[in-house]
């Protein structure tokens, strides 16, 4: 029974390192592999996305309005699309 058992969970951490090469890594850790990660780079578990244009709100510079492009002119860190004025840094 004890050798039964050793096998499987050598067959379990194989198959868990194949579906892991077939789909991809998971970089923030958020339990979603990255290829299907609607914000690879930050944790977020729930891959919310209040607004649908496909970037999860976690990451997104825009949550309540599409911003697909994440367009951020001056660089304050609000989208093009939710910033009054997306020239001038002082201003969201």
């Amino acid at each position: 029974m004890n050798m039964l058992k050793k096998m499987m969970t050598g067959l379990t951490l194989i198959s868990i390192a194949a579906l892991v090469s077939l789909c991809g890594c998971d970089a923030d850790q958020d339990g979603v592999f990255d290829i299907t990660d609607n914000c690879p780079t930050t944790a977020n578990f729930s891959q919310f996305d209040a607004d649908l244009d496909g970037r999860g709100d976690a990451c997104d510079n825009c949550p309540n309005d599409a911003n697909v492009d994440q367009e951020d002119q001056d660089n304050d860190g609000a989208g093009a699309a939710c910033d009054a004025n997306d020239l001038n840094p002082l201003v969201q």
